[in-house]
Formats: structure tokens, sequence, C-alpha cells
């Protein structure tokens, strides 16, 4: 063989060599790290900023509705306040209920003048043990 050729041989093996050995030890193809900054342990504030786009939706959503139908004519709070138990929210302009609660009203006392009036005619009305004659007597009316 030719002196040229052992000469690259053994450069090869030499070469090939000292790459397993560095392969071994981990100089070469070792896996990097996640790299970390270490302090000595203090108490400290933690200032975090977070910035994200999306929407926040609520642990509890309530739904409010009046006890009666209006418009209204106030709103006192704006949506995203905090409100607390009792606070006045809104006003309702409730005529349609107010004139139900003045024809309830009347009714009622109409109710109580019949009563007085067909008691007074039947003084036998209010006796408990004999009510098919008060009912006669309210039919008679």
């Amino acid at each position: 063989m030719n002196k040229k050729w052992i000469w690259i041989l053994s450069g090869i093996a030499v070469l090939v060599i000292t790459l397993l050995v560095l392969k071994k030890t981990g100089v070469i193809g070792k896996e990097e790290g996640t790299k970390v900054v270490v302090e000595k342990a203090t108490r400290m504030d933690i200032t975090e900023v977070v910035t994200a786009s999306g929407k926040v939706y609520p642990e509890i959503e309530l739904k409010i509705s009046p006890d009666v139908s209006g418009e209204i004519v106030q709103l006192t709070v704006v949506e995203g306040d905090s409100v607390t138990k009792g606070q006045l929210l809104a006003m309702v302009y409730a005529d349609i209920y107010a004139t139900q609660r003045d024809q309830a009203a009347a009714c009622e006392r109409t109710g109580v003048q019949v009563a007085d009036f067909v008691c007074d005619r039947n003084p036998n009305f209010h006796s408990v043990d004999l009510p098919e004659q008060a009912l006669k007597t309210f039919v008679d009316f």
C-alpha cells in the first residue's frame, strides 16, 4: 500500500475515535437545557402584566325584571357597576299598573259596601249555622 493511503486512513481513524470520545463525554450532541436565573430567596412583590384579547364571562349571571311593566324613565346604574341589595337600579313609569291598582282598590271598596248593605238588610246573615239562608238572602238581593 501506498504511504499516502496509510496517512489518509490513519487520519480518518483518529478523527472517528476523537468524535466517538467527544460524543460519549457529552461535548458533541448534548441537549441544551433551559436557561434559568437563580437568585437568593428574599421577600419581594411580584408584578406581572398580561395583555390578552377575548371576552370575559361572569361566574354568575342574573336576569333582572320588574314586577310591573312600563317605560324606564331613569336608569341609575350602568353596565359593569357593582350594586348592593336594595339599591335603586331604575325608575319605571308604570301608569298601567297604577290604573290597575286604583281599579282593584275601587272593586274592594265596592265589595265591602255591598257586604255591609247585605248585612244591614238581614241581621241573620252573620249566622254561621245557616249557610243556605245566607246564600238565599244574597241571591234575593
